[in-house]
């Protein structure tokens, strides 16, 4: 992206094809600091972030940076829109990894301080020795450690930053409506200061499937992502495995997470399921793209959620979705997934069996899911968010 001034405006050549295009603005300079992608090699937060960034530097009137000299994110490694330096290696571990986090961090800090951005948007919570922003801006993802601090160990220190960090900007951006209210009665933040900005999906979960690679042998229910504490693997686990017909008729499909524990191998031993029909996979997002094309059907037992991505995702992919109906679940999923209560096994394992067994059932939820994940995108996001980022600086 090339730019400069001409007679005191501000300007940048925009590329379309062959023609080059002069457009005179003052352009809006926005800034993400180092910190997600220094912490996160792969994960929520760091692809909602740069997917964020791609879609502002589209918007004509937005110069939109990720200033991250050093980092770990493989996002940003393969990004082809922003090229923001080496990788730090990521087999640190101990005080050697806490030592590289630290001084990556302060070397991103110092990076910002000389881009002189009209807005910094932090990308989490850690301090910041420098305020450079003519408005800083923060998002908060869920309020899960407050809510629920008996899965997490550290959680209080994590509480602590975070509340920190909220009190430390101009305005915080909430991911979903109930996230929202959620910060707003455990934090005490005044209402005025927040707004809501939903998630977008990816574009391969848009995307056909032009060609099977994976071969299963058994049809199937998938679960995404972590399988520990709020998840709420185990119940579903118990939900499943209490059924006959479920039992003979369908698998179990883990995508992330990591490999099964052994703990998480005795639970599903004691549940009477096979260990060849209850696999975990990972891989890229066209992997689990294929992998929600091929699954009967996709469940999400979570007991919280600030957002709910994969349901998104599977509905995107014609996957009919069992959902909790729980926290932001059902802001996010609306009508179009089968709703159930994720502390109970009976309502999970009536749920599975009433969209399994029900082609009706099935073809209508693809069909509501679709819809529904249309009203969710990169570019919606990213034009919601710029409308905050003038209204800060117009105040």
């Amino acid at each position: 992206m090339n730019g400069g001034t001409v007679r005191g405006r501000n300007y940048r050549v925009r590329h379309r094809g062959s023609e080059k295009r002069l457009i005179e603005f003052i352009v809006l300079k926005v800034a993400f600091d180092s910190e997600i992608f220094v912490a996160q090699k792969y994960g929520g937060i760091s692809r909602y972030v740069h997917s964020l960034a791609v879609e502002l530097e589209r918007i004509d009137a937005v110069e939109s940076l990720i200033v991250a000299p050093l980092h770990r994110n493989r996002y940003l490694a393969d990004s082809a829109e922003f090229s923001a330096g080496k990788v730090v290696l990521p087999e640190f571990t101990g005080l050697l990894s806490v030592v590289a986090n630290r001084g990556a961090n302060f070397l991103g800090e110092i990076a910002m301080k000389c881009v002189s951005p009209d807005i910094v948007h932090k990308t989490y919570f850690g301090p910041s020795r420098y305020r450079t922003g003519k408005a800083n801006v923060l998002t908060v993802y869920d309020m899960v450690y407050e809510k629920f601090p008996h899965f997490f160990e550290d959680g209080g220190d994590l509480v602590r930053k975070k509340k920190e960090a909220v009190a430390g900007v101009d305005h915080v951006i909430c991911i979903s409506e109930h996230t929202r209210n959620d910060l707003v009665e455990l934090c005490d933040v005044p209402r005025e200061k927040t707004s809501v900005v939903y998630l977008g999906v990816d574009e391969v979960f848009l995307e056909e499937v032009q060609e099977n690679t994976i071969e299963v042998g058994f049809p199937f229910v998938l679960f995404v992502g972590s399988r520990g504490s709020y998840k709420n693997f185990e119940l579903l686990i118990d939900a499943f495995s209490s059924s006959a017909r479920l039992k003979k008729d369908f698998g179990i499909i883990c995508f992330g997470g990591g490999t099964f524990t052994e703990k998480e191998k005795r639970l599903v031993a004691r549940a009477g399921l096979k260990s060849d029909r209850v696999l975990q996979m990972s891989g890229h997002d066209s992997c689990l793209k294929e992998l929600y094309s091929l699954a009967d059907v996709f469940v999400y037992p979570s007991l919280y959620e600030g957002f709910g991505m994969p349901p998104l995702e599977a509905m995107s992919s014609g996957c009919p979705v069992v959902s909790s109906n729980t926290s932001s679940l059902p802001e996010v999923v609306g009508d179009a997934a089968e709703m159930v209560d994720p502390e109970s096994f009976e309502s999970i394992r009536h749920g599975l069996e009433a969209v399994l067994y029900c082609d009706q059932r099935r073809v209508e939820l693809i069909s509501k899911g679709r819809v529904n994940a249309s009203r969710f995108s990169w570019k919606n996001c990213a034009q919601d968010t710029y409308e905050i980022y003038k209204r800060l600086l117009s105040e």
